[in-house]
Parts: structure tokens; sequence; C-alpha cells
């Protein structure tokens, strides 16, 4: 019910129906399950990648999966979405790489920066 009424809500200020909102939210559990068992943080992350998505002109699952496998290889939290759009976008609009570009080097190199302690601004 909640997401229900978070999908009617929502859809329209990102020029979609609920039942599109819905479907993003099937996307975003699909690439981070974990997000299933708080509806609410299910609902904020799916906003960030929709917002990932329009920023960089790509496809909603594969903003939902780049979102999802970012915070996942540096082991962050779903309230950490956010930061980490911002980063990729900010890192779109400085360097040479778009958002789908960079989502491909960071599913390569993604795991050994973290594992390196590499922030994620950094491997950015």
């Amino acid at each position: 019910e909640y997401l229900k009424n978070q999908a009617k809500e929502t859809g329209p200020q990102f020029g979609m129906t609920a039942a599109d909102m819905l479907k993003a939210y099937q996307l975003m559990g699909s690439a981070k399950p974990e997000l299933l068992a708080n509806k609410e943080a299910l609902a904020e992350t799916t906003k960030e990648a929709i917002i990932l998505a329009k920023a960089g002109k790509m496809d909603l699952a594969e903003a939902a999966k780049v979102t999802a496998e970012s915070l996942n290889q540096w082991g962050a939290k779903s309230d950490q979405a956010r930061r980490f759009i911002n980063v990729m976008a900010a890192g779109a609009k400085e360097g040479a790489a778009e958002i789908n570009e960079m989502s491909g080097s960071l599913k390569a190199s993604g795991t050994v920066a973290a594992s390196a302690k590499l922030s994620f601004e950094q491997t950015n």
C-alpha cells in the first residue's frame, strides 16, 4: 500500500504514471533485494535511480543496476544513493565519459577500488 501511494504521488514529479513507478520499484528491488524489506528506502533509492536515468539519458533498468552495484561494491547503505548519483553526474559533467560509460568502468574496477580503500569519489 505504501509503495502504491508513493507511486501515485511521485510518478508525476518524474513524468511517470503510477504503473511506471511501480515498475521502477520492481527494477530497484531486483537490483538491490535487501531494499524489499524497507519500503521507504526502496522508494527513496528508486527516486535517485530515476534522477540518474534522466541525467544520464539512460534506461531506468540500467540506472537502477548502476546505483545498486555502486552501493554494493562500496558496502554503502541505501541512504547514500543520492551521494553516489551526484558523484557520477559530476564526473560526467567534468570528465569526458558519460554516466553509462562510467558505469562499465565502475563495474570492472569498483570492487578492487573499494578493497583498496579508495572512496567512490576518488574512483570516479
